[in-house]
């Protein structure tokens, strides 16, 4: 990441906005074909789960799927994150792979649960059969993705929420000077800022429009990028899409992820 964003000269009254955004995560680099025990992060396959804790089932009753598995002991430190723990997202076998457009944030047919210690010598090893799925973004979900985890920085790019609600005042001039030359900038921004890629933190990436762009209590309520799977080696959600979950900073915080906003598009 440069120290300070380069951008067009049409663009340079916005530089201060855009530094604002300024933003530190972590990419996600997901490999296949690599031994991944059931206590690490991982992209599908099966979950670790702890005694007593009964596998997630959706609103009829059956089986989700594990799309991520994230063990906070194996990605480098930051200060918005948990320092320990593992946090799971599981989704439904259906066609909208368990997405409620209606209520986003109903975990019914999607679900976030969160174990803020790992045993690894005491934990189910018997995991209930699941069916192969009929809806999945996986390509094989039983063999797991082994994650790794870099520390980056970003910029809001032009399809998430979070930069129009920055630029406040200059909101409708800068409208203004996207629209110019067939919106020949909002292509520079989306190509130079991209918020593309597998993601903790950051901003967000829509094929089509964020959810929270015309409610900004919504965008306030659900402000912090939990987690972003995009598609790519293995993964495709839909049309070339990409999935979202989003959670209030304060929640992520206190380790409470009982209120998170899911959300996935495509093309």
């Amino acid at each position: 990441m440069e120290k300070n964003i380069s951008l067009p000269d049409d663009l340079q009254n916005f530089k201060e906005v855009f530094e604002k955004t300024r933003k530190s995560f972590l990419r996600i680099i997901n490999k296949q074909g690599e031994s991944v025990e059931i206590w690490q992060s991982k992209f599908a396959g099966m979950p670790y789960l702890p005694y007593g804790v009964e596998y997630p089932k959706d609103s009829e009753g059956k089986y989700l799927y594990l799309a991520a598995q994230i063990n906070f002991e194996e990605i480098p430190p930051l200060a918005y994150l948990p320092k320990k723990g593992i946090l799971q997202f599981y989704i439904a076998d259906n066609d909208l792979y368990g997405l409620d457009f209606d209520n986003q944030a109903s975990q019914k047919d999607f679900r976030v649960l969160f174990f803020p210690e790992i045993d690894k010598e005491s934990f189910q090893r018997d995991l209930p059969e699941l069916p192969e799925p009929e809806f999945t973004p996986f390509d094989e979900f039983f063999k797991a993705q082994k994650l790794e985890f870099i520390v980056k920085e970003e910029y809001a790019g032009i399809s998430d929420a979070n930069l129009e609600y920055v630029m406040g005042e200059k909101l409708e001039e800068f409208e203004k000077v996207i629209e110019k030359d067939n919106y020949k900038l909002a292509d520079w921004i989306s190509e130079h800022i991209s918020n593309a890629g597998h993601k903790i933190g950051g901003y967000a990436d829509f094929v089509q429009e964020d959810p929270r762009k015309y409610d900004e209590e919504k965008l306030k309520k659900y402000n912090t990028l939990l987690l972003q799977i995009d598609t790519s080696n293995g993964i495709c959600w839909g049309d070339m899409g990409v999935a979202n979950f989003f959670i209030d900073a304060e929640k992520l915080k206190n380790s409470d992820f009982s209120d998170v906003m899911y959300n996935w598009d495509c093309g």
